[in-house]
């Protein structure tokens, strides 16, 4: 492998590892939900510029939508407030 291609694979699951590191301190302070939104609502304002909306039917994408992100870090973020940081990221 290239170590680009190395680099590549190490900070990916560094970068996730360290949202929940960051994620635990808020979680006690803040609603779950409240966090998950403001998470979800600072990538679309970022993404909105450079990503046309799909051609795709947009009532099987509001669908894959909500499991995929809206149910998973609802059930992730409200597991996180009973749970260690390193725990969670080894349950998750």
């Amino acid at each position: 492998m290239k170590p680009l291609d190395i680099l590549i694979a190490i900070c990916v699951p560094a970068s996730w590892g360290l949202g929940i590191v960051f994620a635990k301190p808020t979680v006690d302070q803040f609603p779950s939900i409240l966090l998950m939104a403001l998470r979800f609502s600072v990538s679309a304002l970022l993404l909105v510029w450079f990503v046309r909306v799909p051609r795709v039917s947009l009532r099987w994408l509001f669908l894959a939508a909500f499991i995929g992100s809206t149910l998973q870090y609802g059930l992730t973020f409200n597991g996180l407030k009973l749970l260690d940081a390193s725990t969670m990221a080894l349950l998750v």
